[in-house]
C-alpha cells in the first residue's frame, strides 16, 4: 500500500487503530511498577558494561549478587537477547536475557565472595582466569590468604601469582590425597578389629 492510500483510509479505522495502540501502551505502562524501573535501569546499566567488556567487572558482579540476593528480578519484563519481551520467572532466565550464562555469573558471584573485591579486580586487571580462581577457591582459607595478600600480587607478577597458586594447590593436593590415606588405613583397621 502506497502512502497515499494509506492517507485516504477511512478516518475512523486509522482512529480505531491508533486507540487500541494508545490501549495497548497504557496497559503496558499500568504493568511496569516503580521496582521495575529501577531494576530496568541497572538492568540496562548490566548490558551497557555487557556490551564494553565481555569480562563482568567487580561493580557488574556485585549488582548482580545484589539482584540475584533480593529476588528482585521475578515478574520482571525484559527484552531478551533477541529484542522479544520476556516475563522472567528464574535466575537462569534472568541471566539468559543480559546474554551471559547462569554459571558464569554464579561463577563471578561465587569468587567475589570467596576473594573479595580488591583481589577480584586486581586478578581481571592481570588476566588470571577462571581455571586459576577455581584452584585458588579450593586451597585452604589460610593459604589462600597468602596469595591474597603476597608479594606477587601486589607487584602485579602474573606468572609468580599463578605459579603461586600452581605450587598451594599441588601441595593441598598431596596433604588431601595423605590425610584420605590415613582414612582408608584407619577404616581398614577398625574393621580388621570388628
Amino acid at each position: 500500500m502506497s502512502t497515499d492510500n494509506k492517507n485516504t483510509q477511512n478516518p475512523d479505522v486509522l482512529f480505531a487503530e491508533d486507540v487500541a495502540k494508545t490501549d495497548a501502551l497504557n496497559s503496558t505502562l499500568r504493568a511496569i511498577t516503580n521496582e521495575q524501573l529501577i531494576l530496568s535501569e541497572q538492568v540496562g546499566a548490566i548490558k551497557a558494561f555487557e556490551f564494553t567488556k565481555k569480562l563482568l567487572t567487580v561493580s557488574t558482579i556485585k549488582m548482580l549478587a545484589e539482584i540475584k540476593e533480593s529476588n528482585r528480578y521475578k515478574g520482571l519484563t525484559v527484552l531478551d537477547t533477541e529484542g522479544k519481551l520476556l516475563t522472567v520467572s528464574t535466575w537462569e532466565q534472568f541471566c539468559t536475557s543480559l546474554g551471559v550464562s547462569r554459571q558464569k555469573i554464579d561463577l563471578d558471584i561465587q569468587n567475589l565472595a570467596a576473594f573479595g573485591e580488591e583481589f577480584l579486580e586486581t586478578s581481571q586487571r592481570m588476566g588470571i582466569g577462571y581455571r586459576d580462581l577455581r584452584k585458588l577457591r579450593q586451597i585452604p582459607e589460610g593459604d589462600r590468604e597468602v596469595i591474597i595478600n603476597g608479594e606477587a600480587l601486589q607487584a602485579g607478577d602474573k606468572d609468580s601469582l599463578i605459579e603461586l597458586i600452581e605450587d598451594m594447590s599441588v601441595k593441598h593436593s598431596k596433604v588431601k590425597s595423605k590425610l584420605e590415606n590415613q582414612l582408608k588405613d584407619l577404616n581398614a583397621e577398625a574393621k580388621a578389629k570388628d
